[in-house]
């Protein structure tokens, strides 16, 4: 994972539990011990007793197959950050405009380290979807339109 590393003050097992979170990708949301391990790169060990104690804290479930799933918890602490961002109240009426005006889909993005993250999104009715980047999804900061923070 491409991560910086942790101050000294950090608490590593918390860092490492949280990096396992970030294993999970868009339409990935169970994934299996033996994935965890590769995507993470921790020892099969470390990895299970990670995600034992994600899944005692209800940040993690496993599905029928007994793979590792997110629960419903990370969307709602997900939705407490998307309702505090008043960048998405103010831009939603100048996106619907614009995307009125063009006849397109508009995308409100914010940087999140290598990515950007779509916070709001606008569809023209008539619009033939060319990106398909729904609110929570991710893209490389060098893909799509957005202007790139300097």
């Amino acid at each position: 994972m491409q991560e910086t590393e942790p101050r000294r003050t950090a608490v590593h097992p918390v860092v490492r539990a949280t990096r396992l979170l970030g294993c999970f990708r868009q339409g990935e949301p169970s994934l299996t011990l033996a994935e965890l391990v590769r995507r993470s790169g921790y020892s099969k060990t470390a990895t299970y007793r990670l995600l034992l104690t994600l899944e005692g804290a209800g940040w993690l479930g496993r599905d029928a197959a007994s793979a590792f799933r997110l629960t419903i918890r990370l969307f709602e602490i997900g939705a407490i950050l998307v309702d505090s961002l008043d960048l998405r109240q103010l831009g939603h009426p100048l996106m619907k405009g614009l995307a009125g005006r063009c006849g397109l889909a508009v995308h409100l993005v914010v940087p999140s380290g290598p990515r950007t993250v779509c916070i709001e999104r606008v569809d023209h009715p008539r619009n033939v979807r060319i990106l398909h980047l729904d609110v929570g999804d991710s893209q490389p900061l060098h893909q799509g339109g957005a202007p790139r923070p300097c």
